[in-house]
């Protein structure tokens, strides 16, 4: 019994000892858990809780409502009882196209003045189809490749192919062969296995990385890309081109330091600022 009742000391002592530290490294303690209210939870709701429940409230569409009567197809001498609304939301995307013309006048002192575009407009695309764009790209993960199906194994292929740490004699093997371009997916796939490279089970896998160097080589073969800056967070896939860190991902490293001073949590915290700041 007395060997019992060490342990359980030493234990609580242990406990103790934990959380102390968490104190000291700035971390949450040990959540304190009430009753769960499962007994609470099973009894029928009073009457005046269920006055006082909201629901998710009247949908108020931003758009001015156009009304369509939709009528039913019934027998003759069927009575009318009026309509029973149901209210669509939808979204239209339309193409639209304005030619400015922008008027042109030549000053008494021979100065030629041109009226600007209106604000936001660079070139021959408005700012609403560049948003368009950069959403579909950013956030649908939308390929910029157009129509274009090819492979192609050049300088920047090789590159990718580096960077991945394909083998130097595979790159070496796909360097030798005189046929670089290639139309299509099995095209492409047909060459790499007259090479061989379809049979080989090895690490990294050499069609993997070798497909995605021959797709990056057709990006940069059409001029797609060329100035772009890819930003992630430091995983190996968008490790491609011009590529940066994710300042967000940057700060969150920041933020997982550990801090036992005064000294290095006010250090950590204006590190944390600049970086928001930024």
């Amino acid at each position: 019994m007395e060997l019992f009742g060490e342990v359980a000391a030493l234990k609580q002592m242990n406990s103790e000892l934990r959380e102390e530290v968490a104190r000291h490294k700035g971390l949450k303690g040990r959540p304190r858990i009430g009753p769960s209210g499962m007994d609470k939870g099973t009894e029928p709701p009073k009457p005046d809780q269920l006055a006082t429940r909201r629901g998710r409230g009247k949908v108020t569409p931003r758009v001015s409502i156009e009304e369509q009567v939709l009528n039913a197809p019934v027998p003759p001498g069927s009575r009318f009882k009026g309509y029973e609304p149901i209210l669509v939301q939808d979204l239209v995307i339309s193409a639209r196209a304005t030619c400015y013309q922008r008027e042109r006048r030549v000053t008494p002192d021979g100065r030629t003045v041109l009226v600007p575009l209106p604000e936001g407009i660079e070139g021959h695309f408005g700012p609403e189809l560049r948003r368009f764009v950069l959403m579909q790209y950013h956030h649908g993960q939308s390929t910029l490749r157009a129509s274009h199906t090819d492979y192609m194994l050049n300088d920047a292929a090789y590159g990718y192919m580096r960077d991945q740490n394909l083998p130097a004699t595979t790159i070496a093997r796909l360097m030798a062969d005189p046929e670089k371009r290639f139309n299509d997916p099995k095209a492409w796939l047909a060459h790499l296995d007259r090479l061989g490279l379809t049979a080989l089970s090895v690490t990294p896998d050499p069609v993997r990385v070798a497909s995605e160097g021959a797709l990056w080589g057709s990006v940069q073969s059409h001029k797609f890309l060329c100035d772009a800056v890819v930003l992630s967070d430091d995983a190996g896939q968008f490790e491609v081109g011009r590529h940066v860190l994710c300042w967000v991902h940057a700060e969150r490293l920041v933020h997982k330091l550990d801090t036992f001073t005064d000294k290095q949590r006010a250090a950590q915290k204006r590190v944390r600022g600049l970086i928001w700041k930024l």
